[in-house]
């Protein structure tokens, strides 16, 4: 009869409840605090949505119990008093920290701010208004409903009772065993017709973006491949085709795969995106018109000769994968070649800050990218941006500020260096950036002065047609160029022990 409720959506609820107490009255939410005691508030994530939502204070009491290791067993042995402060302690730090940590991220200065950047993908009107946060491919006839809800309830009951078997799936980023598959068309063991379809297969069982709810439009009139033009043009160069290699810095990636990229970009006759890792002086000016340069928030190996070497500059403010977040290259990843291209000292942990510290408006960045085409006034701009609630208008300022290219980049991407948190909980498709950004850009006026290029977890040259469609230029490929050079997404690019030596500085006669 009792079944199981979401916190968050009580919080929020509650929350809601008591700021709209009534017109004219005062605002009972200033009078009470919310106090949250639930075991469903499991990890760093549910604390900062509760708290975003409303809540002034949490007892994750199941969080407790794992810390003090009395749950789901307890242990033979009694703490001792001293014992449970400490471990109660130890647990509380952390959570201080996690909450400090991803509050500073997306650029927030108080903890109730962080709630302003949420959003909600796929809830029937009803349940998204409890959350008054913005809600996309969701209406009142269509999206989880209250009835949706319910049947889960009673679906979490039944396992609770026994009733029924109860196992978290395990959420996969790339398809299981595709990368495989991707590694044989590099080295032409399997068709790409093999390959498409075993991806349709796949995506039409486990759709995990929007794309691929998708399907495109056929025609009885056939048209000869070898009669459409992908080219695509710019005031530097024509390349052939609108499908480029994303953004992938030296350090994070090995010496022969950063070039490989490079190299195959060129014999593409396409672009191929540095990342923030400086650039290799025997890869710096080599490829003019297939490479493009990127400036992040550590400005790593940013100098004029690396501003004058080739004919794009990228402007990166944030990553989809991890919005808002920076990164940190460990120290024993920084060698002598890494650091000489990062213009930094060797075996130093580099870190790169969460935030641009001189872009905090649309006038600091169109004073940047003044100053970038001032000191190479052949290059075409870039500017980088996470797909987040807003990024439309946000389109409009970047463009408004003088850049010539927005790179839209969805949550998908992302290698094995991001947060499993980021990965799994923090960002937006970028089929949702993309088509905001096109509509606000053309409403404004302003979208035939630059050009749109998105990315994250794009798999296929039918996701490159779906992107065009949607009001893309160029379709960025980061991970799926990874995997073309032998990655098998074991997720440990961090460590510098990548076993296939992409993401390694460990050199071997091989």
């Amino acid at each position: 009869s009792s079944l199981w409720l979401d916190p968050l959506m009580i919080v929020a609820s509650v929350d809601r409840a008591l700021r709209h107490s009534g017109v004219g009255q005062a605002n009972l939410r200033r009078r009470a605090g919310i106090i949250v005691r639930s075991g469903a508030i499991r990890d760093l994530h549910d604390v900062m949505m509760c708290v975003s939502m409303g809540a002034n204070a949490l007892v994750p009491y199941m969080m407790y119990a794992v810390a003090l290791g009395i749950a789901p067993k307890p242990p033979k042995t009694p703490l001792t008093d001293d014992r449970v402060v400490e471990l109660l302690s130890n647990m509380v730090k952390a959570l201080n920290t996690g909450i400090q940590k991803v509050t500073s991220t997306i650029g927030c200065h108080e903890l109730r701010g962080y709630g302003h950047s949420f959003s909600s993908i796929g809830l029937a009107d009803e349940v998204a208004a409890i959350f008054e946060t913005p809600n996309y491919f969701g209406s009142a006839e269509r999206g989880t409903s209250f009835a949706d809800l319910r049947a889960d309830y009673m679906e979490r009951a039944a396992e609770l009772r026994g009733e029924k078997n109860n196992k978290l799936d395990n959420p996969d980023r790339l398809y299981p065993k595709m990368w495989k598959k991707i590694e044989d068309i590099a080295h032409g063991e399997l068709s790409l017709d093999d390959y498409t379809a075993i991806m349709l297969k796949l995506e039409a069982e486990m759709p995990v973006a929007p794309r691929h709810l998708l399907g495109l439009k056929t025609t009885d009139s056939g048209i000869d491949p070898a009669d459409v033009d992908i080219t695509i043009s710019s005031p530097q160069h024509t390349h052939s085709m609108p499908a480029i290699i994303g953004a992938m810095s030296f350090g994070s990636q090995g010496k022969l795969a950063y070039s490989a990229y490079a190299e195959a970009a060129y014999r593409l006759n396409t672009l191929c995106i540095n990342g923030e890792g400086g650039e290799l002086p025997d890869v710096m000016g080599k490829y003019p018109h297939h490479r493009g340069n990127q400036i992040a928030s550590a400005r790593f190996g940013v100098n004029i000769g690396f501003l004058n070497s080739c004919d794009v500059l990228e402007i990166k403010i944030g990553q989809g994968a991890k919005p808002g977040e920076g990164g940190q290259l460990p120290g024993y990843k920084v060698t002598e070649e890494v650091a000489l291209a990062r213009s930094t000292s060797p075996w130093v942990d580099l870190i790169s800050p969460s935030n641009n510290h001189d872009l905090y408006s649309i006038e600091d960045l169109a004073q940047l990218i003044d100053e970038l085409k001032t000191a190479n006034p052949h290059a075409r701009v870039s500017v980088k941006v996470p797909v987040v609630p807003g990024v439309g208008i946000i389109a409009v300022g970047i463009a408004k500020a003088g850049a010539d290219i927005i790179n839209i980049t969805g949550y998908e991407g992302g290698t094995g260096a991001a947060r499993a948190h980021s990965l799994r909980h923090v960002g937006l498709p970028a089929e949702i950036g993309l088509w905001l950004a096109h509509r606000a850009l053309t409403e404004s006026g302003l979208r035939d002065d630059v050009e749109l290029w998105a990315d994250g977890g794009m798999k296929s040259g039918r996701d490159v047609i779906k992107m065009l469609c949607m009001g893309a230029n160029r379709v960025g490929f980061g991970t799926l160029a990874m995997v073309a050079v032998g990655c098998t997404i074991c997720r440990k690019c961090h460590e510098g022990t990548c076993h296939v030596g992409i993401t390694t500085h460990i050199r071997t006669i091989e």
